[in-house]
């Protein structure tokens, strides 16, 4: 429906390059991942889930950190899919994200339960939601930027040691 913002010629965000985040660049990820979260809350799926998938590379695109971050762009895509009117898209992507959260709480011994300062188990209730019912999210308008979920991210970096993610 809208063209993609990175790729197509049409696109708001074309020409925009993303640099690539190193290992141990901790502050260049931290802002990369808030970006990516002020994205989201304001509708704007496709590109957060671009923002995130920065990260998952930066992560290895393995372990557990690199799985939270996919279930991350895996959520966005349920958002791209709700705003494309597609509920077989919605149910798909938010199950694939419920299967990434749950692997990272089952990894070390169920350790870890936060990362990014966003809790596993808070997202996952909020994909199940959107697994069981993807017919409620669906919005498919004309509008450039609508919010499909009835719900916002908002890290707690304060109350996350720094040995989970």
């Amino acid at each position: 429906m809208h063209p993609h913002p990175f790729s197509s010629r049409l696109g708001h965000s074309r020409g925009i390059v993303h640099e690539a985040i190193g290992p141990g660049e901790e502050t260049a990820a931290r802002k990369v991942h808030d970006w990516a979260i002020d994205l989201f809350n304001h509708g704007f799926y496709w590109e957060s889930h671009e923002a995130w998938e920065s990260l998952w590379h930066s992560f290895g695109r393995n372990g557990a950190q690199a799985k939270f971050a996919k279930g991350l762009i895996k959520l966005a895509a349920a958002g791209v899919k709700a705003r494309e009117g597609r509920a077989i898209g919605v149910k798909r992507h938010a199950g694939r994200a419920i299967e990434l959260f749950d692997d990272c709480s089952a990894a070390d011994a169920g350790q870890f339960q936060w990362c990014m300062g966003l809790s596993a188990a808070w997202l996952r209730a909020h994909c199940r939601a959107i697994f069981d019912h993807p017919e409620r999210f669906l919005e498919a308008s004309d509008s450039d930027v609508i919010c499909v979920f009835p719900f916002v991210l908002l890290p707690s970096y304060g109350t996350v040691s720094a040995s989970s993610c």
